[in-house]
């Protein structure tokens, strides 16, 4: 089976670094960086005009203005400054499942660390974070050591249930800085995925992009005979008789929670 260190070969890496991850709204706090601020700054993207007021740094006095009006005016500049993204993995027992020869958990990771690449590309800093039953484990401000995401990556761990509102509860500690969360996951939580959203939408200041991971098998489950289903998560197991309404009625429901994830992220 593939792993992470090979996927990320020259040729995969050339076609990342032809892309970017657009923001919707312009950064008004952080380090220094490439993208645009919502704040003035002394880059070179001109923003505006403003009266000379004393005190205001001559160099930056727009000559041709006053040469015309003979007025002072200041030239504004953005400020520059670099988003957050922080990517939220679960990692419980479910995500773990092999049924196609990859596990969802490697297409998980594989996204992961391909939007670490591509924001680490532009200057972005990058927090991972994973959670099953509670928050598991940190790498906090990544800049610019894009080997050691594969590392952290590759050395998860999959186990436990998924409990995302008492997960992300426990963030309310960890100072997780503004920016844009992105959420990896099938949202088979126990205690369901809107309270926990929310609270990384209100408590933690995060413009949320939710990715739902579903297996081949998931979507389309090719039974031929009698079944015993155990929830990988806790050992819980089921009797499916093999009949054509079973699997209609599951085919249903799963559309419909997929279609509740997607009104949810309208909303």
């Amino acid at each position: 089976m593939a792993d992470l260190y090979s996927m990320f070969n020259q040729e995969y890496r050339r076609k990342l670094d032809a892309l970017a991850l657009h923001l919707k709204n312009s950064v008004s706090t952080g380090t220094f960086g490439a993208r645009k601020s919502s704040q003035r700054g002394s880059s070179l993207e001109f923003s505006d005009f403003k009266n000379y007021s004393l005190g205001d740094d001559i160099k930056y006095i727009d000559w041709n203005s006053f040469a015309r009006l003979d007025k002072l005016f200041v030239k504004l500049f953005h400020d520059e400054k670099e988003a957050h993204f922080n990517i939220f993995l679960d990692t419980s027992k479910s995500m773990d499942n092999d049924t196609d020869g990859f596990s969802k958990a490697f297409y998980q990771k594989l996204f992961a660390a391909s939007l670490s690449y591509i924001a680490l590309n532009h200057t972005d800093n990058v927090n991972l974070f994973t959670f099953n039953r509670s928050l598991s484990t940190q790498k906090r401000n990544i800049k610019d050591r894009f080997q050691g995401v594969l590392d952290f990556l590759e050395s998860l761990p999959y186990q436990d249930e998924t409990h995302m509102g008492s997960s992300f509860g426990m963030l309310l500690g960890a100072r997780v800085h503004p920016g844009i969360g992105i959420v990896l996951s099938d949202f088979f939580s126990h205690d369901g995925f809107e309270d926990g959203i929310r609270q990384l939408q209100y408590r933690h200041k995060q413009d949320v992009c939710m990715i739902q991971i579903l297996s081949a098998f998931e979507i389309n489950p090719n039974f031929s005979s009698h079944v015993r289903l155990i929830d990988s998560e806790n050992g819980h197991t089921v009797d499916i008789p093999l009949r054509d309404d079973y699997l209609a009625k599951y085919d249903e429901c799963l559309k419909n929670f997929s279609s509740h994830i997607r009104q949810f992220c309208k909303k």
